[in-house]
């Protein structure tokens, strides 16, 4: 028994920043523009109507415990920056799958985003 006790492995908390994904997100968005720019290549008061568009037209929703915002930013940080997945759990503490799973719901709204916003010209 005391054999099998010292043979688990203990689970290390990976998260432990002292901002949480949503707080990185609102210091964001509040500060200063030119970090906000610096860091998704948008100016928040774009990025608030870019926000408002995925909510009102419902191809993002929230979750649980992550708001649309926070779905567009871990997206726009990703492509931003080349950042890889575990990059992306740190900074935003969250799970790779959760990181993965958002990544994938946001590009499929961009998908339907770009259909919607991309016309192509008419030749007649």
């Amino acid at each position: 028994m005391e054999l099998a006790k010292m043979n688990r492995r203990v689970r290390q908390k990976l998260c432990t920043s002292t901002l949480t994904g949503k707080q990185y997100v609102h210091e964001l968005i509040q500060g200063l523009a030119t970090n906000m720019y610096n860091m998704m290549r948008i100016n928040p008061d774009s990025f608030r109507s870019f926000a408002a568009h995925f909510r009102d037209t419902e191809l993002l929703k929230v979750s649980m415990h992550i708001n649309v915002e926070e779905k567009l930013v871990i997206f726009m940080h990703i492509i931003a920056h080349k950042m890889s997945n575990r990059a992306a759990n740190s900074r935003f503490q969250h799970s790779a799958a959760t990181t993965s799973k958002i990544f994938h719901e946001v590009l499929d709204a961009m998908m339907i985003f770009q259909k919607e916003m991309i016309v192509p010209p008419k030749f007649d």
